[in-house]
């Protein structure tokens, strides 16, 4: 689910439930209170080809959208589409036993993949593309 701190914004968006998880759909990156684009480019599924056990994304370009510069609405970018090459950023989040999924990474000293703990990393939410930048800091 994500830090349990930060923008009250954010820690309700990561609480909700996910939509079926596709290759090429939305995804937000959620940060104490900033959010960022991203793509799912990859979704694996447990030995009961039901169960989604891990999610590859990768993250979205972002720029100043012309029309209302300066203020914090941005085109966004999708970072892959379907038939391209998976690009070599990828960012895998494992689903947990109480059905969110969570950010991972590679253990240096086991080269095994592990999930972050609970409150630690981004949190995701899956469905929506959405870029924000908390002025504040």
């Amino acid at each position: 689910m994500g830090a349990m701190y930060g923008s009250v914004v954010n820690r309700i968006m990561e609480s909700s439930r996910y939509p079926e998880i596709v290759p090429g759909m939305g995804a937000t990156f959620c940060y104490w209170s900033d959010r960022s684009p991203g793509t799912v480019v990859a979704v694996r599924y447990a030995k009961d080809g039901k169960t989604v056990k891990e999610v590859d994304l990768v993250g979205d370009q972002t720029g100043p959208n012309k029309v209302t510069w300066p203020a914090q609405d941005y085109d966004i970018t999708p970072g892959w589409t379907e038939g391209q090459e998976i690009p070599a950023q990828v960012i895998t989040y494992r689903m947990d036993n109480r059905g969110y999924l969570r950010k991972t990474y590679i253990n240096p000293e086991t080269g095994k993949r592990v999930m972050v703990g609970r409150n630690d990393g981004p949190g995701l939410v899956l469905g929506s593309r959405d870029y924000y930048r908390d002025p504040s800091f």
